[in-house]
């Protein structure tokens, strides 16, 4: 019996670390973002514009950027981490609510509370090309 649960115990642990892994590599790219909602599904507007969506994450192995191709200037560089379904971003906590080869949709946890709330914003990303060999 108990070498039937190391051995259940040894497959988790082995699935785990795997698909861990298989997330990490599937965010490495560049990501463009094409909508933004509130996690409710309302549409995400700053005083009766609708959130500006013309702007690209980019992922390698260790640091994340963010840029806007309108301004330049803008662009912020970081480093992630990710484990589980949640990405760290410097300070900021996202729940990864799916990622696959060519879809990224994150949703903002709240600093606070550490929870999503209704006016949490939710951001759907597609990717527009992937990086090998990056460091």
């Amino acid at each position: 019996m108990n070498k039937i649960l190391i051995f259940l115990i040894s497959i988790i642990l082995i699935y785990g670390c795997n698909s861990n892994a298989q997330d990490s590599n599937l965010i490495i790219g560049k990501w463009e973002c094409y909508r933004v909602t509130c996690a409710d599904g309302r549409d995400l507007d700053l005083n009766g514009h609708k959130f500006n969506t013309d702007y690209f994450w980019e992922f390698t192995k260790r640091t994340y950027i963010d840029y806007y191709s309108e301004h330049p200037l803008l662009t912020k560089e970081a480093e992630y981490t990710l484990k589980d379904s949640t990405l760290n971003i410097g300070n900021s906590k996202w729940l990864i609510e799916r990622l696959n080869n060519d879809t990224l949709i994150i949703c903002f946890i709240q600093p606070l509370d550490n929870k999503i709330s209704p006016n949490s914003r939710r951001t759907y990303f597609k990717k527009v090309s992937s990086f090998t060999n990056v460091h």
